[in-house]
Formats: structure tokens, sequence, C-alpha cells
């Protein structure tokens, strides 16, 4: 096969599985301050010109950058110890370690004897003497003890894995894009950042760029969820900013007339 046989026979092979690129590649610069409409303060909305007078194109999308600040909160909301002798042990929103909660737990059951820390080495807490929990404590799942029964321990039954915030940043768009299943889950985003710094995530790979299966593209809106699929807690007075790279494909199985 010579060599102008081989590229016809790529491209062909490329536009029949929708990936064949025009080497069009559209950044867009989105930021929070600029945004058309603000549902939330990490679900925002932007209009956007068309990208080109091609109607019949689609587009591959990607992650180029995300940027913003880790304010992220370990307990994002108050939550409560509660023993079984009625006791209400308030633990109040903030970013929590398990060697400053354990710190906390032990300072408030000092009246009881009761010392709590933690074992990093086994990824429990450790409460000598025992103590005796309510499964009411909305506070059970962040010190790795049982919700569904009462217990009397001396340590944690699973590791208290929720004390360590989000992981990762799920993006969600109002796009249809050809996951399986088909869904508007863009990409995923880990947390390197330690808590209070800043997040700065880059991706210059567009082999990771997923398709959307709309082909005319006038708004785009963006959501940023943690892995339990939960709106992001983040201050409407700091800013993000996200970049989309756009690369045109033809259409699955669709040729365009050429004259």
């Amino acid at each position: 096969m010579n060599t102008s046989n081989e590229k016809s026979f790529l491209q062909t092979t490329q536009q029949l599985a929708g990936q064949e690129s025009i080497n069009t590649t559209r950044l867009i610069n989105l930021r929070s301050s600029q945004a058309d409409i603000s549902n939330h303060p990490v679900d925002k909305t932007w209009v956007i010109p068309k990208a080109n007078k091609r109607s019949y194109l689609q587009q591959r999308i990607g992650v180029q950058s995300l940027k913003m600040w880790h304010t992220f909160k370990s307990v994002p909301q108050p939550i409560e110890l509660i023993l079984q002798d009625a006791t209400v042990i308030p633990i109040i929103a903030g970013n929590w370690t398990e060697e400053t909660l354990a710190n906390y737990l032990t300072s408030v059951l000092v009246a009881d004897g009761i010392t709590v820390r933690y074992d990093p080495y086994q990824l429990l807490f450790t409460f000598c003497p025992e103590i005796s929990v309510s499964r009411n404590g909305s506070a059970n799942p962040y010190l790795g003890l049982s919700a569904e029964e009462d217990s009397t321990t001396n340590q944690s039954s699973f590791p208290p894995i929720l004390l360590r915030g989000p992981q990762c940043i799920n993006i969600w768009t109002n796009f249809t894009m050809n996951n399986i299943p088909v869904s508007q889950y863009l990409a995923c985003v880990p947390i390197h950042a330690s808590y209070g710094n800043y997040i700065y995530f880059t991706n210059f790979d567009n082999s990771e760029s997923t398709l959307c299966l709309e082909s005319d593209i006038t708004n785009i809106r963006v959501i940023l969820k943690d892995e339990r699929d939960v709106l992001l807690d983040y201050p409407p007075e700091l800013t993000w900013e996200i970049v989309l790279a756009m690369i045109s494909t033809i259409p699955e199985g669709f040729a365009p007339l050429e004259a």
C-alpha cells in the first residue's frame, strides 16, 4: 500500500470512529467571576459564541487546567458525638485532623477519665478506657464508629477516612459526553494541595479528551463536586478558573460534501 492510500485509509478509519480531527483546538477560559449565571459558588454557566460555521462538527472536550483555593473542610458541617448516657459532645465545622480531633475529645472527656489517641500505623482511634457511643451521633463515621448500632469499644471499627476531606474534584457539565454510560461527567482532578493552599492542575494531553454528543455548543455549565457527589463548599468571595480544550471532529459515519 503506497503512502497516499495509507493516509486515505487512516483518515477514513478515524472518520468512522468519530475521531477525525480538523487540527483546530479552541481554548475556553472560564472564570467564576465572569459567569453569566451563578447557581452556587461552584455551579456556574457561561454563554459563549459559536465555535465555527460548520454546524455538523462535534467537539472533543478535555480539561486543560483548573485553578482554585483548597477550602474544603474535613468536617463541612457541625456534628455531634453522643454517648450512651446522653452526653452530647459538639464538634464544630472545620479542617480537623485525626490528632486535633483526638486532643479535643480528650479535653472534653477529661471528667470521665477517657483519653483519645490516634494510631497512624493502624489508622484507628483508641479510647482508654473504652467508650460507650450511641448510634445517633453524627460524628460516628468521622471517628470510624458504627452509625447502625450502639457500641462500647476501645478503638475504631474502621479507618476514619472521612476526616481526610475531599480527595478529588469531579467536574460535571451540561454536555452529553460519550461515556459509558452516557452522562454529563467530564473529568476528575486529584487534590494534592493541602488545606488553605492553591490547587493548580494542568493537563496538556488532548488524547484524554472525551467526545461531546452535542454539535452546537452555545453555553457551558460547570459543576464541581467531591467524590460523594456533593457540591464543594467554596466561599463565594473566592474565584476559580477552568480552561477547556475543544477539538473539532467529524461525527461518526459522516462525510461532508466537497466541491
